[in-house]
C-alpha cells in the first residue's frame, strides 16, 4: 500500500531509546518510505510537548500524524491511523 498523502503529513514518533515499541514504530514508518521526525522524551522540552499533544499520559511511543495521536505502535493501530489521517487530509483539500 502506498501512503502518498501520509508522507506529506508530519509525523512525529515520542519516544525513548530502549523503548521496544518505540523501535517497531520508528521501523513501520522507515520500511514504508514515510519521513518522521523521532522526539527524545526523555529532553524535558520534548516531554513537555509529549504531555501537550496526548493530554498528559507518560506513554511511549506517542505518535502523531497529522491532527491525530495514538499511543502505541501496533502495525494494525499504525495502519489504521495512515488510513484515518490520508482520509482527513483529503477531506480538507
Amino acid at each position: 500500500m502506498t501512503y502518498m498523502t501520509a508522507m506529506n503529513l508530519e509525523v512525529v514518533i515520542y519516544g525513548s531509546d530502549g523503548c521496544h515499541w518505540c523501535v517497531t514504530a520508528k521501523e513501520f514508518f522507515t520500511k514504508r518510505d514515510i519521513k518522521f521526525e523521532y522526539k527524545d522524551v526523555r529532553k524535558p522540552e520534548n516531554l513537555k510537548e509529549m504531555l501537550e499533544v496526548n493530554g498528559g499520559q507518560e506513554a511511549i511511543p506517542t505518535i502523531v500524524i497529522g491532527d491525530l495521536f495514538t499511543i502505541g505502535a501496533g502495525e494494525d493501530k499504525l495502519e489504521a491511523m495512515l488510513k484515518e489521517a490520508q482520509k482527513a487530509s483529503n477531506e480538507s483539500v
